[in-house]
């Protein structure tokens, strides 16, 4: 035991370390680490506290606000139309009060720090038996509270305080990955996973065949959706992923060939050959027969690359012989009976559900994070990049550069040298184009032949991170499409009983 008044030395041996004052948020705590700080703590919060801000926007005025966050949930639901499209509800701006209660009297009190929140509507009412401007009535109303966020990132519920989690869940983009058959076989898969809306899934069997299933139901053969995006011919379909062709005169060297076209004999109009034909040593009399003397062929590397979609090309003919004409409103039918095995299919309603389903911006969504890692992905596919249009015709938007540097704007005659501009520029739409479903299917025929590898979906690098302001985008979303259903219902009653 230690005497009174007997002091005690520390006596410090070589290599202990010095306490180090350390910062960490509002209280000064000492460190016996041997290894100093090198840089202090960073602010782990301002990413939630700044994602609240961007999804809000409460300073800044209604007339400059981005079209992000709470902002763009309103801008994508409204306007309201009415099923007789006689009255419409508009969206004009939100404002967003002052708190009643400060954060110490409502923890103290069991209140919620929030705001209230009002929505400006316009109202249009044309009636279609009377000729004149339309009646437009403009309203505030009052829509309820937004919790507020505190500087440590957390909200008083009810005087309790409350957090909302970041989430981690899997990026929108197209994954490729691998999977084993119930006899061993390898077989490979991709998917475009979106952020909002139906998956599109391409899978090959152990036949060599490539099947295709939407919005996880029955699959199909991949060369039925190709045809209900408009490349309706075999021809077409090939073109689309073949590199080059070859012109080969009718002789030896044709014996073994792939034939790219449909082959007609000149005098009689009678199909000979079909696309993806291989011809034989007794196809080559027919041929001269035919007075034909020269086919146009595929090269022998892409022979091998495109074999598994020269297959289902060959056995969707075979199950499904197509009429000339309407290939793609037949193709659109066979899609609408296995989405919907239990409604009878007209060319009409196959194809609304079809555009509704992949097509439209309120049902399917990318999200800006899905066309960046589409655009990494797919920039050296050439069927991924969109063309203009016609030569001769006017632009429908201005044309921007990757850089977002305007080449030309809208109006402007289309010509050649805007047309080659036009296919080195990403594009940058947050929704589906089928050039993404075209180049999804080439990517995975190149994983198929060795030239692309697969991807790994448990890497970070194919999830993202999803903050408070996107999650409560996400469910204010929910709710309004609830509140426009009813609101849309309401008028049409209303208009119904006058």
């Amino acid at each position: 035991k230690l005497q009174p008044n007997t002091s005690v030395v520390h006596i410090r041996k070589e290599g202990d370390s010095m306490p180090n004052p350390v910062s960490l948020s509002k209280q000064d705590r000492i460190s016996f680490s041997k290894i100093r700080e090198v840089e202090d703590l960073p602010d782990l919060i301002e990413i939630q506290r700044k994602s609240y801000r961007d999804f809000l926007q409460r300073d800044v005025p209604p007339d400059e606000r981005k079209n992000i966050g709470l902002q763009s949930v309103l801008r994508e639901v409204f306007p309201i139309t009415d099923f007789a499209e006689a009255s419409s509800i508009d969206f004009i701006g939100y404002t967003l009060g002052e708190p009643k209660y400060d954060i110490e009297e409502c923890q103290a009190r069991g209140f919620s720090y929030a705001v209230p929140l009002k929505i400006t509507f316009q109202l249009r009412h044309q009636n279609k038996e009377e000729q004149g401007p339309s009646e437009i009535l403009e309203s505030e109303v009052y829509m309820g509270e937004i919790p507020l966020m505190t500087e440590q990132g957390t909200f008083i519920i009810n005087g309790s305080e409350r957090v909302i989690v970041n989430q981690l869940h899997r990026s929108p983009s197209a994954t490729f990955k691998e999977d084993t058959h119930s006899g061993g076989h390898k077989l490979l898969k991709a998917a475009i996973i979106p952020y909002r809306g139906a998956w599109i899934e391409f899978e090959f069997d152990i036949k060599d065949l490539i099947y295709v299933r939407l919005d996880r139901k029955k699959k199909m053969f991949a060369t039925v959706l190709l045809r209900a995006l408009g490349w309706e011919t075999d021809e077409d379909i090939l073109r689309l992923y073949v590199e080059e062709t070859e012109e080969v005169s009718v002789g030896a060297s044709l014996i073994g060939r792939i034939s790219i076209g449909t082959l007609i004999d000149r005098e009689t109009g009678e199909i000979l050959y079909e696309s993806c034909s291989e011809f034989s040593e007794t196809d080559l009399e027919v041929l001269s027969q035919s007075g034909i003397t020269s086919v146009e062929v595929l090269t022998p590397y892409d022979s091998e690359a495109t074999r598994f979609l020269r297959n289902t090309i060959e056995k969707d003919r075979q199950s499904a012989p197509y009429t000339e004409g309407d290939i793609k409103d037949q193709a659109l039918v066979e899609i609408f009976r296995k989405i919907q095995p239990g409604d009878p299919p007209t060319i009409e309603s196959a194809k609304n559900r079809f555009e509704k389903l992949f097509f439209d911006p309120l049902r399917y969504d990318l999200a800006d994070v899905g066309r960046y890692k589409l655009n990494q992905k797919f920039n050296h596919i050439a069927s991924y990049y969109s063309g203009l249009g016609k030569i001769g015709e006017p632009l429908p938007t201005d044309l921007k550069n990757n850089e977002g540097e305007v080449l030309a704007l809208a109006g402007q005659e289309i010509t050649e040298g805007l047309q080659q501009a036009a296919k080195e520029i990403l594009p940058n739409e947050p929704y589906l184009r089928k050039e993404d479903i075209t180049a999804t299917l080439k990517h995975l025929l190149d994983v198929q032949n060795g030239v692309a590898t697969l991807d790994d979906i448990d890497h970070l690098g194919n999830r993202r991170v999803r903050a408070v302001g996107e999650l409560l985008m996400n469910q204010v979303r929910v709710g309004m499409l609830r509140v426009a259903r009813a609101t849309r219902e309401k008028i049409t009653v209303k208009q119904s009983k006058e």
